[in-house]
């Protein structure tokens, strides 16, 4: 009787870890999917970067026009 109980204890820790790492191995899937779009939208923002600047300098540029007219 105690070998069934010690059996089915091991099955259902085994049934447990492979639980386990199915629910480690989809978070890690997860994380590689958010860090993929994360980089993406890092590059995206890096590519915009020169023309916010160049529209800064020429909000600078208009600014100082206005001030000078009025």
């Amino acid at each position: 009787m105690k070998t069934v109980v010690d059996f089915n204890v091991k099955r259902q820790e085994r049934i447990k870890a492979e639980q386990d790492a199915e629910d480690l191995a989809a978070k890690e899937i997860h994380t590689l999917e958010l860090s993929s779009h994360l980089m993406r939208i890092s590059s995206s923002l890096h590519g915009l970067l020169p023309d916010l600047m160049l529209l800064q300098a020429k909000a600078l540029e208009l600014n100082q026009v206005l001030k000078k007219k009025f």
